[in-house]
């Protein structure tokens, strides 16, 4: 297993609700340390009907966890949420380097 935030090797297994990274102090059972963490998803998760969690990076008592073998990206926004939910790639927006302005006439033909 390794951490969610620092990427350092863990030896644990199962992990405890309020286990810790021992190299970054971060909580280990939580949102983003799960595999089943999917900003743009209802909660954030890709189990159903799961309980509205707050904090994503603090621990929790979710029974579905499955700790996460990738680091997460740190930043994550909503411009970013949006492209990768709408299948927008890196090529469609260096395509538009069009102004705000110009983008908005093209819709009208103008």
């Amino acid at each position: 297993m390794k951490c969610w935030k620092c990427g350092a090797n863990l030896l644990e297994k199962k992990v405890g609700f309020r286990a810790v990274c021992q190299e970054c102090d971060s909580y280990l059972h939580c949102c983003v340390g799960c595999r089943f963490y999917k900003p743009g998803l209802p909660n954030s998760c890709m189990v159903p009907n799961t309980d509205p969690i707050r904090d994503r990076e603090n621990f929790n008592y979710c029974e579905e966890f499955l700790p996460t073998e990738e680091i997460k990206e740190k930043n994550i926004n909503a411009t970013d949420v949006a492209k990768k939910l709408f299948g927008e790639t890196e090529e469609d927006s260096v395509k538009d380097k069009k102004g705000p302005e110009d983008r908005f006439n093209s819709l009208f033909g103008d």
